[in-house]
């Protein structure tokens, strides 16, 4: 549950260390500034370079550190699959309109930590910045260590056997913590915010398999500040199998007025949820703990853990606590922590305690001091679709309907509404005999810019205004039907080529995984169609940004010729060159595109022979198949056919549609897709 002495001492000759190199470097860095890079997107791969790289997607840095080292407010940081087994130093102060942004680039992207000294990843000083989407391993400390930083976020990575903790945070406020794993910390903790950190929102990560607790809150009054952390969120955390070495699912040491709702807290080896004072600057007080599940395994404790007298205001409603332990059960509130303490409409064990575990007091004992009047008792196996690994709720469940409707939890774990009955379910899930999963399917999952991409979404609630981000910016916003269904559509704006994130959120709370939408690049050209050396103007879309690409034109299969070379894709993809057209016959062509980093498109072209305008089709000829260029394939606008529509790129395809034989748009750019990078519940 705490950090040994001799671990706290060094950890406070390292906070007022970092405290006087601030003080002592300010003035420096004041007088003398980093030059960062212009706002925009840079690279970073395995195969790059930090001495003759500039950043580009033709020409990428080698490691994440010269990113870091380079950029400024507005970057955003894109690293390509591979490994990499540098530590990483960021020290930005961005602002909430020019977020610097460190992102992989897909799956696969992986920094392998075993050779660095402490901390995997350092966040220091830096304010608005954002690491997603990375696996950090094997580090002797941290994997990723925020400290004194205030708005960064931290979203949808894996940290796994990083041997203190997962994730550390110290003196930080308003971190956004959200869709991370973390797991196989082999001395301490899987998340660990600490040192006066205010405001943290803790959301959507699976938290398992650590030595000690899932997730760590601890003011460190002796580390300076008021050792208080106060207005925490946390919530959707599914957590467990945590605290073999001691601690709890959920530990609060100095905590005050948190909101803990919607997790899953199960197999826990020590206790459920615990609120006390070693080191915080206060009592844990005032703290709210609703519709929350929570299992402690046989090897555990109790499933809310109160053992100090100072911890008042302390409220227990709508949740299910249970202990396989053998004479430990639902809650331990401590003499003198009975002030302002409230605990009702849970589904909870008959037993308590007063003394952690000294004596214990039965259900009609407990409620003769007024707590849990309208409480019911279950065991697992009444309640859950399965009690080991599926804690929905299952038909006939004592749960349904037995918590309390509470304003501030308006949907559960799953994200569907509460409540679905006359009242809402104790625990995380509503009840599984009605429940919907909100989800959201992208149709199709690739494809190129300017065409139409749905989103069709269910689970919403009734009327819930659904409103999809692409990359984090605003797109589109519809309002769901009553049964929460929403199908918005909207231009893909244009982009560089791979894996774009789509993602939906109601404005009622609900929030789905992101979905990745895959760029293809397209070519066209303007005419379709020309005479023997007429000169073309080509558009091409939807390659890496800085990717050098040259046209060709095919006049057979496994015939073609260069036509152009060396135009450069600009940093959303995009380039415009000319080509002539080559000698040869009338007929049906085809033009290409073709990037130095793979990025290739293709196009029908028609060779005109001494005319002015495209031929009409042989009478004689095969059947064709009517479609049009890759670019300009399924760009048509719907109307709009109420004020809920989304909305619409402004910009339009230029090519008209024609008749051409064949298509050749490469299987992959088709069929490419990428899986959504939120990490998934282990049931």
């Amino acid at each position: 549950m705490h950090r040994l002495a001799g671990q706290k001492t060094q950890s406070a000759r390292m906070a007022i260390t970092a405290l006087l190199i601030g003080l002592i470097m300010a003035p420096v860095a004041l007088l003398n500034p980093r030059p960062a890079a212009a706002a925009g997107t840079y690279y970073v791969a395995t195969t790059g370079s930090d001495s003759t790289g500039t950043g580009t997607a033709s020409k990428p840095w080698k490691t994440i550190q010269k990113a870091a080292d380079s950029v400024g407010p507005g970057a955003t940081v894109l690293i390509e699959p591979g490994t990499y087994h540098d530590a990483v130093y960021i020290s930005i102060a961005a602002t909430s309109t020019t977020p610097v942004v460190f992102r992989g680039d897909g799956a696969g992207v992986v920094i392998e930590a075993s050779g660095v000294d402490r901390d995997a990843v350092y966040i220091e000083a830096s304010s608005y910045v954002a690491w997603q989407n990375i696996r950090v391993q094997d580090a002797p400390r941290a994997g990723l260590r925020v400290s004194v930083s205030n708005h960064v976020t931290i979203a949808d990575n894996v940290f796994a056997n990083n041997q203190r903790w997962g994730l550390f945070t110290d003196f930080s406020d308003d971190l956004l913590i959200e869709g991370n794993e973390s797991f196989g910390a082999t001395i301490e903790h899987g998340i660990y915010v600490s040192n006066s950190g205010d405001r943290p929102t803790i959301r959507g990560n699976v938290i398992h398999n650590n030595h000690a607790n899932g997730l760590h809150m601890n003011g460190d009054e002796s580390q300076g500040g008021d050792g208080v952390i106060t207005s925490p969120l946390i919530e959707g955390n599914y957590i467990y199998d945590n605290g073999v070495g001691g601690g709890s699912g959920i530990n609060m040491d100095g905590v005050q007025s948190a909101t803990i709702r919607n997790n899953i807290i199960t197999n826990a080896h020590a206790s459920g949820i615990s609120m006390y004072q070693i080191d915080g600057g206060i009592c844990s007080r005032n703290n709210k703990i609703y519709n929350n599940t929570i299992v402690v395994a046989a090897d555990g404790r109790w499933a809310i853990n109160i053992p100090n007298a100072g911890c008042t205001g302390n409220k227990i409603i709508s949740n299910i606590l249970y202990s396989n332990q053998s004479y430990r059960g639902s809650i331990n509130l401590a003499a003198g922590a009975e002030t302002g303490f409230e605990s009702d409409y849970n589904v909870l064990e008959g037993v308590f305690t007063r003394d952690d575990g000294d004596s214990i007091l039965s259900l009609s004992q407990w409620r003769a001091l007024g707590y849990d009047i309208h409480s019911k008792t279950a065991t697992p196996a009444q309640l859950f679709v399965n009690s080991s690994s599926d804690f929905h709720l299952k038909a006939g469940s004592p749960a349904i309907d037995a918590g309390q409707t509470l304003t501030s939890v308006k949907h559960d774990f799953d994200g569907n509404v509460r409540p679905m009955g006359s009242s809402s379910d104790a625990g995380a899930y509503e009840s599984a005999a009605t429940a919907i999963k909100a989800d959201c399917t992208l149709s199709p999952a690739s494809g190129v810019v300017y065409s139409t991409l749905t989103v069709i979404c269910k689970g919403f609630k009734a009327d819930e205004y659904v409103t999809l981000t692409w990359d984090g910016s605003d797109i589109a916003k519809k309002r769901a039907t009553g049964g929460g269904n929403a199908t918005i559509a909207f231009d893909i704006p244009r982009g560089v080529t791979g894996r774009h994130l789509v993602k939906a959120t109601g404005d009622l709370g609900t929030v789905v995984p992101s979905r990745g939408f895959r760029i293809a690049p397209s070519i066209s050209s303007s005419p379709i169609g020309g005479d023997t050396g007429q000169t073309i103007n080509v558009t091409l879309r939807g390659y890496a940004a800085g990717e050098v690409i040259s046209i060709r034109f095919r006049t057979a299969p496994g015939s073609s010729r260069t036509v152009a070379s060396g135009i450069v894709a600009s940093s959303t993809g995009t380039a415009s060159g000319t080509f002539k057209v080559p000698v040869g016959p009338a007929g049906t062509y085809s033009i290409e595109g073709v990037g130095n980093l793979g990025g290739f498109a293709s196009a029908v072209f028609r060779r005109i022979i001494g005319t002015a305008s495209e031929p009409s089709p042989s009478p004689t000829a095969s059947p064709t198949i009517t479609t049009v260029p890759p670019d300009a394939a399924t760009a048509t606008s719907l109307p709009p056919t109420s004020t809920d529509e989304p909305v619409k790129s402004t910009a339009t395809a230029t090519n008209q549609a024609i008749a051409p034989t064949m298509t050749v748009v490469p299987t992959e750019m088709v069929t490419a897709t990428a899986p959504p990078i939120e990490a998934t519940p282990v049931t």
